[in-house]
């Protein structure tokens, strides 16, 4: 790994993607700050404000699942308009792609950083005392940023796998190629129903479970949060080793596709 080349392509990447990464960051104030005052505007203020701000900024937060997947979606999208730039880069294939994947994980982090603080801000202005201690609402926190990301590094390994036999397929077939990938990963999503029918993610959910706080995100609507990723990437050692290896085998094998594309 060269250090040197790793800045110069995060230098690349924060200048290509500044622009959505900024509207991103903006929608989002707009959202958390206004979203729980229209709601009371609506319900002539028979809403809850600390409810109505946990429930808005938490399927806001929920919503942070994708932005990882969306920023490595653009960014592969806007290099393919040169893709050239593949072909004469001293890097290989798969170090390009993971230099991408980590920046849109650090943009994850960072805009789930700036929800968290926005909706902190809200509880300040509104003179909320909180239901349990500053420690255990931080660790409590933490535990959602660490959620969320360790699901969108494995959604995004999925994507880029699917996304690469795409590239590949497209440029054979043209036409076909979105509609026999999007075919693929519907026949992998059932395949993997059918596991999820036979219990093989409560085995590895009871492998060390993890719990980085006792305390549950939100009151008494935690579906908000861990109905969408109850079956995390990050709930026991088990599902830790199990979801790492799956995630960098789909990365390794995207890349391989990829790097064919490229050079056809």
């Amino acid at each position: 790994m060269n250090i040197m080349r790793w800045k110069g392509q995060f230098k690349k990447e924060w200048i290509m993607m500044r622009t959505n990464i900024f509207i991103y960051a903006m929608i989002n104030l707009i959202v958390v700050i206004g979203g729980p005052f229209l709601l009371r505007k609506i319900f002539d203020g028979s809403t809850d404000f600390y409810d109505d701000t946990l429930i808005i900024g938490g399927l806001w937060l929920v919503a942070g699942l994708f932005i990882g997947v969306v920023v490595l979606l653009i960014s592969l999208e806007k290099e393919m308009k040169q893709s050239y730039i593949w072909l004469h880069s001293p890097a290989s294939m798969l170090e390009l792609v993971l230099v991408k994947a980590v920046f849109a994980v650090f943009v994850t982090v960072i805009l789930l950083i700036w929800c968290q603080l926005i909706m902190a801000g809200m509880f300040v202005y509104a003179d909320m005392t909180l239901a349990v201690s500053y420690l255990e609402a931080f660790l409590t926190m933490i535990n959602i940023i660490v959620v969320i990301v360790a699901n969108s590094i494995y959604s995004m390994a999925v994507l880029f796998f699917f996304w690469a036999i795409y590239r590949v397929l497209h440029a054979r077939t043209r036409t076909f190629g979105f509609v026999i990938a999007f075919g693929l990963y519907i026949i992998v999503a059932v395949l993997w129903e059918k596991l999820r029918g036979v219990g093989f993610f409560k085995v590895l959910a009871n492998i060390e479970p993890i719990h980085l706080t006792t305390t549950i995100f939100s009151y008494d609507q935690t579906e908000i949060f861990t109905g969408l990723v109850s079956e995390s990437v990050i709930n026991s050692v088990g599902s830790v080793v199990f979801y790492s290896l799956l995630t960098v085998l789909l990365f390794w094998l995207g890349a391989q596709l990829f790097e064919k594309k490229v050079r056809l």
